[in-house]
């Protein structure tokens, strides 16, 4: 694999163990080219906020996310009726997860996508029968729930494995780029800080008061650290639920 100097990932390229090229891909905003052997490569996905297009076929796919961003329906509307049919040829693959990320499989569900954008919207490798979620900063092992490498803002925090992935929470938080330590932060410090204001404002009556600052602040405290700090790229959108 190489970067770029943001740590985007540029090209993938897997390699049998006779060191002959299987699979060559390249991503370039948005777009993913591949070839499969050692032939030229061709665009095979441009990924849209609704899904992608995919232009060997001429056609829109469309995902269905939860609320935690994790892809759980992909379909298209294969002959142009206006309806999606409960069908193999339009719905095109069906996502269900453990709660760290690991698929469930079941012979009537569907599946046979080329999607792999999956839990937490990461990519996941499946390339030489490993299942792996790789995020801009690090890996993600579906199946053990801990990322493989430490988290880029350990440093930051020490009450918590580097390693451990959605803050040991992964019904409530997301981590898509693999730094929630950092979020996690931005929440907690803006929680407190409301929650501290609305006392000393006299705004805090109940125990329900309380709970609407310390809600509120989170928020506001996610989505500043999501925009702030030469480390973290902007533009970034991170699901919460806030629980009263």
């Amino acid at each position: 694999m190489t970067h770029d100097a943001a740590g985007l990932m540029l090209t993938k390229k897997v390699y049998n163990t006779g060191a002959v090229l299987v699979v060559n891909r390249t991503y370039n905003n948005g777009l993913e080219f591949v070839a499969y052997g050692t032939g030229n490569q061709v665009l095979e996905l441009v990924h849209h906020s609704q899904g992608y297009y995919k232009p060997t076929v001429s056609r829109h796919i469309y995902t269905i996310k939860d609320h935690l961003g994790n892809t759980r329906i992909v379909y298209t509307d294969a002959n142009n009726d206006g309806s999606i049919a409960q069908s193999s040829t339009e719905i095109l693959d069906e996502n269900h997860y453990c709660s760290y990320g690991m698929e469930m499989t079941d012979p009537s569900w569907y599946n046979g996508t080329e999607y792999k954008y999956k839990y937490n919207g990461i990519e996941r490798t499946e390339s030489l029968g490993l299942c792996i979620d790789l995020a801009l900063y690090r890996g993600l092992d579906p199946v053990l729930g801990k990322w493989y490498q430490a988290d880029p803002k350990a440093e930051s925090i020490g009450y918590m494995s580097p390693y451990c992935s959605m803050g040991n929470n992964p019904v409530s938080n997301v981590d898509p780029e693999g730094d929630w330590i950092h979020i996690a932060i931005g929440a907690a410090v803006g929680g407190l800080f409301n929650l501290d204001t609305k006392l000393y404002q006299g705004k805090v009556d109940n125990f329900w008061d309380g709970a609407v600052a310390l809600g509120i602040g989170a928020v506001a405290g996610v989505v500043t650290a999501a925009t702030s700090g030469a480390a973290i790229p902007k533009g970034r959108v991170y699901y919460c639920r806030i629980h009263m």
